[in-house]
């Protein structure tokens, strides 16, 4: 089991999801434990303004402004995944696409998408607060 998250983290997630137009959102977080260079990950679950984002351990040893941008990264997420949510309700029971077909396309789909994401918070994450120093 994953140790507990710093005190600090859930609230600065909340500030920085009400910021981006979240705070009508459920925002869940926990610690995860895999360490593969992934600072951070969400899930979004559909059609419910609810989503779980997990903290991996490089997230802690990021600089604030990486913290910072990876949490505003995750939270975009929220309002991008309407975006696949449409793929999905288009794509996904059609019976004119193979497997490997709709596979190229979600996989591309979901790559663009994260790229999207990524620039945008590249571009508006100066404008947030940094997190709170832990040490104070």
């Amino acid at each position: 089991m994953a140790k507990p998250l710093p005190d600090w983290v859930v609230p600065y997630v909340r500030e920085i999801a009400d910021q981006v137009g979240l705070r009508d959102w459920t925002i869940m977080c926990e610690r995860g434990s895999r360490n593969e260079g992934i600072y951070a990950e969400v899930e979004v679950i559909y059609g419910r303004k609810l989503a779980h984002i997990t903290i991996r351990p490089p997230f802690f040893a990021a600089t604030p402004e990486g913290q910072r941008n990876t949490v505003v990264h995750e939270c975009l997420h929220c309002h991008a995944d309407r975006v696949r949510g449409a793929f999905d309700d288009v794509v996904r029971d059609s019976h004119l696409l193979t497997q490997a077909v709709f596979d190229a396309a979600f996989n591309g789909m979901r790559r663009a998408g994260e790229e999207a994401v990524d620039g945008i918070a590249a571009a508006i994450s100066k404008f947030f607060p940094l997190p709170p120093d832990p040490n104070q």
